[in-house]
């Protein structure tokens, strides 16, 4: 009889197909095997920790950004992300430039280019012609945030960010800049933006 369980046991545990412990630790039960990601589930799947002081989770898309920018004056498209891809903080290294789409979650007070308004430049339309008047934002310094069309938990001024989103020409990409809230297509080899990042795969 204890012959008969063991044996039982052994080809129950045998059809599991656990992963070795080499395979870096992406396995994790909750996934149900299908983790296809190159980081660890604790780094890229939960997120920074809710009680970490430098980051802020907004509660209305629940994407996570830094309280501060990279720096208060502006980079080249190409140093704004590798300003991201660099960044470790609150024990995540998997921060990147924002698309412009997660950029305009971050509107506050400006219905021309919060998301889903008349602006129809998104992620999913991105050359040049979805670019429309009300791309413009709205007036200048006259956000929620002392000025700022943002949230008031974040922080640095209003200089306008890079996104990752290109125009299709490998030249130029779209950045918002929260003074107006206006979406506008930038030269990336210019120093025309600064960089604020966002945590996680998009």
């Amino acid at each position: 009889m204890r012959t008969i369980r063991g044996s039982l046991l052994v080809a129950f545990f045998g059809a599991l197909a656990i992963p070795a412990c080499g395979d870096g630790g992406a396995y994790n039960a909750g996934d149900a095997g299908t983790d296809t990601d190159t980081d660890t589930d604790a780094e890229s799947d939960a997120g920074p920790p809710p009680d970490c002081a430098d980051v802020w989770t907004d509660p209305a898309s629940g994407l996570s950004w830094p309280l501060l920018p990279s720096s208060d004056g502006t980079m080249t498209w190409q140093a704004a992300a590798d300003y991201c891809d660099a960044l470790t903080l609150c024990d995540h290294g998997d921060w990147r430039l924002p698309t412009i789409g997660e950029l305009r979650t971050l509107v506050r007070g400006c219905a021309a280019t919060v998301t889903g308004g008349a602006c129809e430049v998104t992620d999913a339309c991105s050359a040049s012609d979805c670019w429309n008047s009300n791309c413009d934002g709205c007036a200048f310094d006259d956000g929620p945030d002392e000025g700022c069309y943002r949230p008031a938990e974040i922080e640095g001024s209003c200089v306008e960010a890079w996104s990752s989103t290109d125009l299709g020409d490998g030249a130029t990409a779209w950045e918002l800049g929260f003074r107006a809230a206006g979406v506008v297509e930038a030269t990336k080899s210019l120093q025309d933006a600064g960089a604020r990042c966002i945590h996680g795969a998009p």
